[in-house]
């Protein structure tokens, strides 16, 4: 993977920005929201937002972060809308997954939003996020065929959860649902890596 800080030097040299984050707004965003720390970098380095020039989809503003919209009425969901896909729809993270820059990054479709089996796990971390979708020159690389995704938001295990605790089993089940999807090599290793590591903090 590469690293975060040459990821943000693309961005500012690619895409269109917001203005320069006010720290007062950030650190307000901060006590309200559990942000990944590539997200609250993002903001420091890059600015208030921005946008892939092409496709028009970008990371929020930090007046525009919360939980999306079309999620069902009194959902107990913790997710955070914080990258617009310019299409109605939205790319979120659930805030009770984030672990540093770990966290389970989702596609968000507003007409399932909040339903199991339609919540596709794209990304471990913001990082991750950030660098497929530079490669993919801002497309929404979650719809291409080959990409299969880290399992279904709502995969979890009752007796794994009662034992070890609500990320513990997300985690675990992550792992799970990479090693049904991509069978073993060099990628299940580097999630199974990325789980533990969200296991032991």
């Amino acid at each position: 993977m590469r690293k975060l800080d040459d990821l943000l030097a693309q961005v500012r040299a690619e895409w269109t920005l917001g203005g320069k984050t006010d720290p007062a707004a950030l650190a307000a965003a901060r006590q309200r929201y559990r942000l990944p720390s590539g997200l609250v970098a993002f903001y420091e380095v890059v600015g208030d937002g921005g946008w892939a020039i092409e496709y028009e989809s970008g990371v929020q503003p930090l007046e525009r972060l919360r939980p999306p919209a079309f999620l069902p009425p009194g959902t107990k969901l913790n997710w955070l809308d914080f990258y617009d896909v310019a299409d109605g729809n939205c790319v979120g993270l659930d805030m009770d997954s984030v672990r540093g820059d770990s966290c389970t990054v989702i596609d968000v479709f507003h007409e399932t939003a909040g339903e199991p089996g339609y919540s596709m796990v794209i990304a471990l971390s913001f990082t991750e996020f950030l660098e497929r979708m530079l490669a993919a020159g801002g497309r929404n690389y979650w719809l291409e065929e080959s990409f299969n995704g880290y399992g279904d938001a709502f995969e979890s295990s009752e007796a794994t959860s009662a034992n070890v605790g609500t990320q513990d089993a997300r985690a675990l089940n992550v792992a799970s649902s990479a090693a049904q999807t991509h069978g073993s090599g060099s990628e299940v290793l580097s999630m199974t890596l990325e789980c533990m590591r969200l296991l032991d903090s």
